[in-house]
């Protein structure tokens, strides 16, 4: 029995075909790409926490001269709570190291946050 390329050839095609949309023709999974969450850090460099209940004004002076005090007294850096915000909403909180490091792990990415350093009582 001799078969004609008229018949082989367009089995041959088809069967091609359709190994090539195999792919496409397959049900997606459940698991989908989502996103890579993120780290924030950084440094209190100036805590402005001072031995005074009084609060600094912009008329006192150029902001260097604000934080006098803990420009020579590095360790008040160490224990500043340090609170991320997304608008209203307290995302995480942390505390500085003897270094004034903060860390924030596993942070949504594309959001602007609001971080607020409150030096310790």
């Amino acid at each position: 029995m001799k078969l004609s390329t008229k018949i082989i050839l367009p089995i041959i095609l088809i069967s091609a075909l359709l190994i090539l949309l195999a792919g496409c023709l397959v049900t997606p999974s459940d698991e989908e790409p989502g996103y890579t969450p993120g780290t924030i850090t950084g440094i209190i460099a100036a805590p402005c926490c001072t031995t005074s209940a009084e609060p600094v004004s912009e008329t006192s002076g150029s902001p260097e001269y604000w934080c006098y005090y803990c420009q020579e007294t590095w360790s008040l850096q160490d224990g500043v709570e340090v609170v991320l915000t997304y608008g209203e909403d307290e995302v995480a909180t942390t505390t500085t190291n003897d270094k004034g490091e903060f860390t924030f792990t596993d942070v949504s990415p594309g959001k602007n946050y609001v971080i607020t350093a409150y030096c310790p009582d």
